[in-house]
């Protein structure tokens, strides 16, 4: 038996560590999480004693394992230290100049296992697939594997993080991925370049799962765990229309608990928007990304038109059903009158059963959109490999890498935009006069606070009683929703 600690700065689970977790469980190995910052989780690693130390890596926390790793090594730890997840999956030379053992590449339930098989046997592991091992200054760099079915995959371990602290159990909601993957080819979005990666072993990258495998689960978990409400987190749950149509009507007889979805504009019909009526679907998540047509089809890809996006808010106007519009700011090659039109059209489309999530975009390394960003001049490839930038989450919440102008001003802007909507008042003075304002502490709580009360709270659903708990017992915890 192989004793894994899987280690991460933010309070949240993360359906990879569950995944993984499950796999080495059923293989007789023994797991745990340690959770918080740097000092907390190095005192919890020397007393589990492990034998090896995983980091799923998000972006915006790689400056977290690569700074706690070496802090690891210093301590004088001998336990393994592996990294994985779409981060390391695209960028695996962080191990070169870093205290990382071993990254993995893809889907990692195989490979992890494989990992503690042979550390439990002593036996070789430089050549299992989908690991990059570094082993006597080289770099020993293994294939990808073809992807597990689907249909086989394994419940996810959830009691890795609701017996470590009394937090995770106290959380409302569980996230579910009904599939792998997403049929579109977005350039912001990390699925473009995930597919890329198993091109030439696998073709089957976007995949739904059989509708009663998905409906057992559900089932699963409002049994053991008494859930108040699911989200679903598939980039687009929608895509395939005969799919939902089936899982809806069983969800209803079978679950029938309130959730959430994502979906795209030209997927949602009549049909579909019926069946979510007699569901108990509290939102959908709709990506807008910005008002301006011509940037969301030539330069992120998005084939959606303005008017598709009219059409489908007055369907789910008509049907009741509440809905978020999700935007993004500061793109490459996005001007001041480009941000603004982006809230006049979110403006123009809500309603009063209607959210906005407002987020940055961020150059993360080897999106089509960054290299995009790199090639007009918008930010430089130094900048975003330098892992106190890109790398560093306060940094990445907060500040703009782009090199534009009107850069602060579209910052600025969408750290008001909760305000521009909700309230019209404000609008003009918002553009006239608070956006020219330099940064500041106020503009940053307004942006966060605005996120927890419009946005975080519409997508999970939450109990009064849930957030008065989490603002008097858990707001020091780092909470980010997926």
């Amino acid at each position: 038996m192989v004793k894994i600690i899987f280690v991460q700065k933010i309070w949240f689970p993360l359906e990879g560590v569950m995944a993984l977790s499950a796999a080495l469980k059923k293989a007789g190995h023994r797991t745990r999480v340690a959770v918080g910052d740097e000092k907390k989780v190095i005192k919890e690693i020397k007393a589990y004693k492990p034998d090896i130390i995983a980091f799923p890596v998000i972006t915006s926390f790689r400056k977290f394992t690569v700074e706690t790793s070496r802090r690891i090594k210093e301590n004088g730890i001998k336990s393994l230290i592996i990294t994985g997840g779409y981060d390391i999956t695209f960028s695996p030379e962080i191990i070169k100049n870093s205290s990382i053992d071993i990254i993995c590449r893809g889907e990692g339930e195989g490979a992890i296992v494989d990992l503690a098989n042979a550390l439990e046997r002593k036996e070789d592991y430089k050549n299992i697939k989908n690991l990059w091992v570094k082993k006597n200054r080289k770099i020993i760099k293994n294939d990808i594997r073809p992807f597990e079915d689907i249909n086989k995959r394994l419940m996810r371990d959830r009691d890795i993080y609701r017996r470590y602290d009394l937090y995770f159990k106290d959380i409302e909601f569980e996230q579910i991925s009904a599939g792998r993957g997403c049929p579109y080819d977005c350039s912001y979005c990390f699925n473009h370049k995930y597919r890329q990666v198993y091109t030439k072993v696998d073709h089957k990258y976007c995949a739904l799962r059989d509708v009663d495998n998905v409906i057992e689960e559900c089932l699963f978990l409002k049994r053991k765990y008494r859930i108040k409400n699911i989200i679903f987190m598939d980039s687009t749950f929608t895509y395939n229309k005969r799919w939902v149509l089936k899982f809806l009507k069983k969800y209803r007889e079978k679950v029938n608990l309130p959730f959430s979805i994502n979906a795209t504009a030209k997927e949602l019909d009549e049909d579909i928007c019926k069946a979510l009526t007699r569901t108990k679907c509290y939102m959908i998540r709709i990506g807008l990304e910005t008002g301006n047509e011509k940037l969301r089809k030539e330069v992120l890809r998005k084939d959606i038109s303005n008017k598709d996006y009219i059409k489908v808010t007055n369907l789910l106007k008509k049907y009741k059903i509440r809905y978020q519009l999700n935007v993004m700011f500061d793109l490459p090659g996005e001007t001041l009158e480009n941000a603004l039109e982006t809230l006049d059209f979110v403006v123009k489309l809500s309603s009063n059963r209607s959210a906005i999530g407002i987020s940055v975009f961020k150059p993360y390394p080897k999106l089509d959109l960054t290299e995009y960003g790199i090639g007009i001049g918008e930010f430089k490839r130094d900048k975003i490999k330098d892992i106190n930038l890109i790398g560093d989450e306060q940094t990445g919440l907060f500040e703009s890498l782009r090199e534009q102008k009107e850069s602060r001003a579209i910052l600025n802007l969408s750290r008001l935009g909760q305000l521009y909507v909700h309230f019209p008042f404000l609008r003009r003075i918002i553009r006239n006069k608070l956006i020219y304002y330099p940064d500041n502490l106020i503009y940053r709580f307004i942006f966060q606070f605005g996120e927890y009360v419009y946005t975080a709270r519409g997508i999970t659903n939450a109990s009064f009683g849930y957030l008065l708990k989490y603002v008097f017992k858990y707001m020091h915890r780092k909470l980010i929703y997926a």
